[in-house]
């Protein structure tokens, strides 16, 4: 599997699937998930507004990307509150997408990391990054 994290735009690597992360209370949508709900003309905006799609803690939500970036699919990861954020919430969630993925053999990922509050107590980014990987190969 080859997975590209990254803090910067992810609409144009190649890969088969883009993973989001998305807090429950950021409205709109903030990070690698902004960037890539203007690609697709505030598609997950309306989802949000509709309350499709929430953000809460384990939530996990498959789109189509419509066509208007490389990857076909997207997947978003709900963090719940961004006050109670935790690695260890973020290891669940990827252990369920490595499930996903395998099962419909997605092995090219790119991901956008949580946007960061310098108000808020984030793990260094190293934890952050294990939690990700160690759920992904958990999964």
């Amino acid at each position: 599997m080859i997975v590209n994290i990254t803090d910067q735009t992810i609409k144009d690597i190649d890969c088969q699937a883009v993973v989001l992360h998305l807090f429950q209370e950021k409205r709109p949508a903030r990070g690698g998930a902004g960037g890539i709900d203007w690609r697709l003309n505030g598609f997950i905006s309306r989802l949000l507004r509709e309350e499709r799609i929430r953000g809460r803690d384990k939530e996990i939500v498959l789109l189509p990307s419509q066509g208007r970036i490389p990857a076909p699919t997207i997947l978003v990861l709900g963090l719940g509150r961004a006050e109670q954020f935790k690695p260890g919430k973020v290891k669940y969630g990827w252990r369920r997408a490595g499930e996903i993925f395998c099962n419909l053999g997605i092995f090219r990922l790119a991901v956008a990391i949580p946007p960061q509050n310098p108000r808020l107590s984030y793990p260094e980014g190293g934890k952050l990054a294990r939690a990700m990987i160690g759920g992904l190969l958990e999964g």
